[in-house]
């Protein structure tokens, strides 16, 4: 009886911990149910700020959660540094985008802290405009 009842405490801590975690994690969302950071300035002197791979499962057969819709919803917002100055913002596969910056000079972020806020970028070399990115399929 005293190890089932170790056990089954252990269990009760880890459930209780994790509850305290996503407890905060909701506290923490604001904008219409987003988890919001500061506003912070991302700025280099290449053509483009790229990101690491973001893994995502789109299928619902590889993730069974035991519900229906999408596990989570992301919001990018993006202001340019100067009125009239055109911004894009966009996400798509590694590969593909990786294709559509060959050639072109690019800062991809390596690492980045948000107390007190610091950004590290490393920059690829490219000798080529990008074309309109907006023209892209991916």
């Amino acid at each position: 009886m005293l190890i089932l009842g170790a056990v089954l405490a252990l269990v009760g801590l880890a459930l209780t911990g994790a509850a305290a975690g996503l407890g905060a994690a909701v506290f923490q969302q604001r904008d219409q149910g987003y988890l919001t950071f500061p506003t912070q300035r991302y700025a280099v002197d290449s053509y483009a700020i790229t990101s690491e791979q973001l893994e995502v499962v789109l299928d619902d057969d590889d993730l069974d959660l035991g519900r229906s819709g999408p596990v989570a919803s992301l919001m990018l917002r993006a202001t340019s540094p100067g009125p009239g100055q055109d911004v894009f913002v966009g996400v798509g596969p590694r590969a593909e985008v990786a294709a559509y910056l060959a050639g072109v000079e690019h800062s991809e972020i390596t690492q980045i802290g948000f107390n007190p806020f610091r950004v590290t970028y490393q920059t690829s070399p490219g000798a080529q405009p990008p074309t309109t990115p907006g023209l892209q399929d991916f």
